[in-house]
C-alpha cells in the first residue's frame, strides 16, 4: 500500500520525464499466451509470457516462462494507456503502451545499471521460435564446454547443459559464475535458445557441426556480445 501511495503521489510530476502516453484507458487486455520480443542492438530475442486476468479486464499479473522456471510480476499499475509491470527482486520493470492484443515499450533497470531495452508483445504466437520441423542433424543432449569471446581471438570458458528432444531444446548456461536458463529450438544444423530471468536477457544461436561440436555461434547477455564455440564433455553421460 505504501508503494502504491508513493506511486500515485508522484506520478503527475514524473510523467513528463517518462514520456508517458495518457490516452483514454483501454479496459480490455487479451488474456493468455503472448510472444514478447526484446531487442539487443540488431538481435531480436523472443520470449513467451502469460497475461492472467479475469473476464477480459486489465491484467493482474504477467508470467514469463523459460524451460521449467517462471517469473511472476509483483505489481501491475496503469496510467492512461500505459502499463507498468514490476519485478521487485530484480529491481526492474516493464513500461509499455498497450492495446487489446499488442504492447510496445521498454524494460528498465531501477538501479540504473543497464540502459532501457526495447520490448514488444503480441498476443497469439504459441512458439518462441518458428517450428519448421527440420530434422536435427545430431542429438545435443548432454554437457558442453563453452568458449565465449568478445573477439574471435580471446575467450572465457563456461559450461552449457543441453536437453534436446525432436525440435525442442532447453539449456542451462554457466558463465562467469552466473547461471542462465534458456529455451528454444533445434532445426537442422542450427540451435537457437533465449531466456529472460527478470534482469538478464540471453540469446544463443549457433551452427551444429556434429554431435560434439557447436561452431560459429553468437551469445548475448544483455548488452554483452560474445562469439561462441562449444565441445561436448567427454565421459559425461547424456541427460535423460
Amino acid at each position: 500500500m505504501l508503494r502504491l501511495f508513493v506511486f500515485l503521489l508522484f506520478l503527475g510530476s514524473l510523467s513528463s520525464c517518462w514520456d508517458l502516453k495518457t490516452g483514454d484507458p483501454i479496459d480490455a487486455f487479451a488474456p493468455g499466451l503472448w510472444q514478447g520480443r526484446f531487442y539487443l542492438d540488431q538481435q531480436m530475442v523472443p520470449v513467451l509470457y502469460d497475461v492472467q486476468n479475469t473476464d477480459n479486464e486489465r491484467p493482474i499479473v504477467f508470467v514469463f516462462r523459460t524451460a521449467d522456471e517462471q517469473l511472476v510480476s509483483d505489481t501491475v499499475y496503469y496510467y492512461g494507456d500505459t502499463v507498468f509491470a514490476y519485478f521487485d527482486a530484480h529491481q526492474t520493470y516493464l513500461k509499455a503502451i498497450y492495446q487489446i492484443d499488442q504492447m510496445e515499450g521498454f524494460l528498465y533497470d531501477q538501479s540504473a545499471r543497464n540502459y532501457p531495452i526495447r520490448f514488444t508483445g503480441l498476443k497469439g504466437p504459441k512458439h518462441r521460435f518458428p517450428n519448421i520441423r527440420e530434422q536435427p542433424i545430431a542429438d545435443l543432449t548432454g554437457e558442453w564446454t563453452l568458449n565465449a569471446g568478445i573477439t574471435q581471438d580471446s575467450s572465457i570458458t563456461g559450461s552449457l547443459r543441453l536437453t534436446a528432444q525432436n525440435n525442442t531444446a532447453t539449456g542451462t548456461l554457466l558463465l562467469q559464475g552466473k547461471t542462465y536458463k534458456m529455451e528454444g529450438t533445434v532445426q537442422g544444423n542450427k540451435l537457437y535458445l533465449s531466456g529472460f530471468d527478470g534482469r538478464t536477457i540471453t540469446w544463443l544461436g549457433t551452427l551444429i557441426q556434429d554431435a560434439n561440436t557447436l561452431d560459429k555461434g553468437t551469445l548475448r547477455v544483455n548488452e554483452d556480445f560474445y562469439y561462441l564455440t562449444a565441445k561436448s564433455k567427454a565421459g559425461i553421460e547424456n541427460v535423460e
